[in-house]
């Protein structure tokens, strides 16, 4: 169930969190997808940084390793 659109969902409405005007949901898509274009760009520029530093990870989750 990690890493589903339902449970990131879920996780924002328990935490009160409004998924549409937050922004989480301009990152992770408001269905909760990780296909917005917002969010492929950030997982884009994480891993660009990842590499830059010599960090290799692995991460679901697109909002997690923002730069700015």
């Amino acid at each position: 169930m990690i890493g589903t659109p339902k449970l990131a969902l879920k996780c924002a409405d328990v935490a009160q969190v409004d998924w549409k005007t937050s922004g989480a949901g301009d990152c992770a898509g408001l269905d909760g997808s990780g296909k917005s274009l917002e969010g492929i760009e950030l997982l884009h520029e994480s891993v660009r940084l990842g590499q830059s530093l010599q960090i290799m990870y692995v991460q679901r989750d697109c909002c997690r390793l923002r730069t700015h």
